[in-house]
């Protein structure tokens, strides 16, 4: 009933009603609170009145869901008028399943009674399956035997799901599919595919059937893989995402020689930033990931699920630690004895940045290769530049700084063209500050050998008008300077202002 959202549903030829599980924040697999039943009653409710809306009756009705939509799509489904039913993998015994896997949301279902309430809601889905309102009814059940939860929802029910006019099971067979998540994704061609047919009152009947190469495909992958030098082995890593946050960056990935199935007892992965003169390796945590044998399918299945890597620490990797300087993200991992290399690349083209501690920090994330790019903020004066302050106070604990900043080259054409940060220096620490762009002063007769439209945002003021919280800064004496981050690089003017901090007393110094 919900997450299908997006491209996979753009060419239906019928309205879409998105119902999302969610109530006070908590799952209810679309039924109760507490054993009181409303919330199925006003989700049943809604979606005639949709109908109504539209002049159309439950028999104009598809309901479709996955996993806990599924399992209400086939409750509402026999429960109710509702024509058509397209389930994908779901659960019917769910108070057991939801009192061990998903607690909180069998407290939020539940009541007092926790075993009262696991035995209501075991057979609540069944009770309607076996006396379902009508045996009229166009049923779609998508699973596989490779689904754990198949022997226990599923197949117990199909007996009562046979004495329908049209209930149809698709079992999957297939390499690609090995858990409960891979059912759904692998089979959206065959869901859209009925789904179609339905919008355009055309009702597909299969019966019991199954579909993928699973048995004959492992045997073959087995031959092919084996055959002397038929492996390529060429080296893949590459990142599913790359997040910078401040001076960490965080990710996960994976790490392969294509081919050559992955050892989880063997496997080390070690990620290296190399720039042209220093290198930093950082070893991995391996990561269970069986979505990799999907996306590096070819011609056969290989299993790379020991392939995935992320950081041993959920922050990332510290880049406050290495050199100013452009790295390259490369891998270095083992398989089998054997040590491959590797850069890292993204299918996601990026570009992230980030202002922290006096630094400046870029990550480029691209099919070519990803890097990292560590530059610092303040002692890159340029040969001539204008720069003044328009208003420089403190209003404790705000310091609020506003004036202008042009320099040959970095220019301001729009006020995202760059970006202006105020640096406050103590002994060898940087407390770095983000500004915003404003207009350019007419007032600013110095700034008239810039061209006024190339320069037009060179003005940087504080966010907001309210300032930058200087609470949290240490005792003592600082130096502040303004930096410019443009395309073209960083600049920054000499020492404009001495801040000092002692005790309650402050003192504000322009240079």
């Amino acid at each position: 009933m919900y997450g299908f959202d997006g491209k996979a549903l753009d060419d239906v030829k019928g309205a879409i009603l998105w119902i999302q599980d969610s109530v006070d924040n908590h799952n209810s697999y679309y039924l109760c609170h507490g054993l009181d039943f409303r919330i199925e009653k006003a989700v049943r409710d809604l979606i005639f009145d949709c109908l109504d809306d539209m002049d159309l009756g439950p028999e104009n009705c598809t309901l479709l869901g996955g996993s806990k939509g599924g399992s209400a799509a086939l409750l509402f489904g026999t429960k109710y008028e509702f024509k058509n039913i397209i389930a994908s993998v779901p659960q019917t015994k769910i108070g057991t399943y939801t009192r061990h896997k998903l607690k909180e949301t069998f407290c939020y279902m539940a009541n007092e009674d926790q075993d009262e309430s696991e035995n209501v809601l075991n057979t609540y889905i069944p009770n309607s399956i076996a006396n379902p309102i009508s045996f009229d009814k166009n049923i779609y059940i998508i699973s596989s035997l490779t689904d754990p939860e198949y022997a226990v929802h599923i197949d117990p029910h199909v007996s009562d799901l046979d004495k329908q006019k049209n209930f149809n099971l698709l079992l999957t067979d297939s390499s690609l599919v090995r858990a409960h998540p891979d059912v759904t994704p692998y089979n959206i061609p065959f869901i859209l595919s009925v789904l179609y047919a339905l919008c355009e009152g055309i009702t597909p009947k299969y019966g019991h059937v199954s579909n993928g190469n699973g048995e004959n495909d492992r045997a073959l992958s087995s031959n092919y893989f084996n055959s002397s030098g038929t492996a390529r082995l060429n080296p893949v890593a590459r990142f599913h995402w790359c997040q910078l946050i401040n001076d960490n960056v965080t990710f996960q990935g994976y790490a392969v020689a294509l081919g050559e199935e992955v050892d989880a007892d063997s496997r080390e992965t070690t990620l290296i930033l190399k720039s042209r003169t220093s290198e930093y390796s950082f070893p991995m945590s391996k990561r269970a990931d069986q979505t990799i044998a999907t996306k590096l399918y070819d011609k056969y299945y290989r299993d790379y699920t020991w392939g995935g890597f992320e950081p041993h620490q959920s922050k990332g990797i510290d880049l406050s630690k290495i050199d100013q300087g452009e790295y390259e993200f490369l891998s270095e991992f083992s398989q089998h004895g054997k040590k491959y290399n590797s850069k890292i690349d993204c299918l996601t083209s990026l570009e992230i940045s980030s202002v922290y501690s006096g630094h400046h920090y870029t990550l480029l994330l691209s099919e070519k290769g990803c890097t990292v790019k560590k530059t610092r903020l303040i002692g890159n004066n340029p040969k001539q530049s204008v720069f003044s302050f328009s208003n420089l106070e403190f209003r404790a604990p705000m310091l609020h700084v506003s004036g202008s900043f042009l320099s040959d080259g970095a220019v301001m054409p729009a006020w995202n063209a760059g970006q202006y940060v105020l640096c406050l220096e103590q002994d060898q620490t940087v407390y770095s500050f983000s500004l915003g762009t404003t207009r350019l002063r007419n007032d600013l007769p110095e700034a008239g050998a810039y061209d006024p439209e190339l320069y037009l945002w060179s003005n940087f003021t504080t966010p907001g008008n309210v300032g930058v919280d200087l609470e949290l800064l240490p005792q003592g004496t600082f130096t502040g300077y303004l930096s410019h981050i443009t395309s073209a690089g960083i600049v920054s003017t000499p020492p404009a202002f001495r801040f000092t901090k002692l005790g309650s007393s402050h003192e504000l110094v322009v240079l």
